[in-house]
């Protein structure tokens, strides 16, 4: 819901200053990858982290588990679990991840 009152709020703000000096790419950059506390609070970190990775194209390996989870679709249902037992042990960010260029 945040986000879509952000792009709202973004796109009247470029329609209606109409100098704006920004380049679009930017605007979809600060809008999708802003941080959202909302969520955080909601899900915990390591889950909202998870999808943020997801998002980006990368898979993130659960502590615990041995498969690499690829698909947004297959995160925990927040409403049928214990958030605090999903720990994220391991991240692939290959050349298909959009973030693949950040390195540890």
């Amino acid at each position: 819901m945040k986000m879509l009152k952000t792009l709202q709020y973004n796109f009247l703000k470029i329609n209606t200053i109409g100098t704006n000096k920004r380049c679009l790419w930017q605007w979809v950059d600060d809008t999708f990858n802003s941080l959202d506390e909302d969520r955080i609070k909601e899900i915990g970190p390591n889950l909202a982290c998870a999808e943020w990775l997801m998002k980006n194209g990368a898979q993130v390996r659960w502590k615990g588990c041995k498969e690499f989870v690829s698909h947004y679709n297959c995160l925990p249902n927040i409403t049928s679990c214990n958030l605090g037992q999903f720990l994220i042990e391991q991240v692939y960010a290959g050349k298909e991840a959009s973030i693949s260029h950040f390195r540890i």
